[in-house]
């Protein structure tokens, strides 16, 4: 009964940040990263959810004031990353290459250069330190409504194994 609640409630964690994350447009890589795990020993229930590392920063947020690239902060290579794998930010970049040809106007391909990704890692680095990041609370909002649900889910079945005896000796 416990390992049917729990797996219940993995998924619908799971659920819940994938659905959380669709509405603040993120790359996907995160979304794509979750997943849950039961295990189940003798005496212990062990529920995993698994995820990505920078989940933190896109929860919680970051304060201004320190310069990212240092880990834990963020990793510039990370910036790196998400620049070429963001939606809408190579469309972004590819709107202010117009070139006119003989035919009209002609767009850039989307593909950038590396030094062209290092640039703008540096700007939106130094974005994160003027102005921080605003936090989502995609896992927060999931947790807070799901985990009194498996409190009280869990309740109710450990009340139903559990019988107490009381004999006269």
């Amino acid at each position: 009964m416990l390992d049917k609640i729990l797996d219940t409630y993995g998924q619908r964690i799971v659920d819940g940040l994938k659905d959380n994350l669709k509405t603040i447009n993120a790359s996907g890589d995160l979304s794509k990263s979750i997943s849950f795990e039961l295990k189940i020993l003798t005496e212990k229930y062990t529920l995993s959810i698994k995820l990505l590392d920078y989940y933190k920063w896109v929860d919680e947020g970051r304060k201004p004031g320190k310069w990212p690239g240092k880990y834990p902060s963020v990793n510039p290579n990370n910036i790196l990353e998400w620049i070429q794998t963001k939606p809408g930010i190579i469309d972004k970049i590819t709107q202010k290459t117009k070139t006119k040809t003989k035919r009209g106007t002609a767009y850039a391909s989307g593909a950038i250069d590396f030094k062209q990704a290092k640039s703008i890692a540096f700007l939106i680095s130094r974005k994160i330190k003027e102005k921080g990041i605003k936090p989502t609370y995609f896992l927060t909002d999931v947790f807070e409504e799901q985990i009194p649900k498996l409190t009280k889910d869990l309740e109710k079945a450990l009340a139903k194994d559990i019988v107490i005896t009381i004999k006269a000796a």
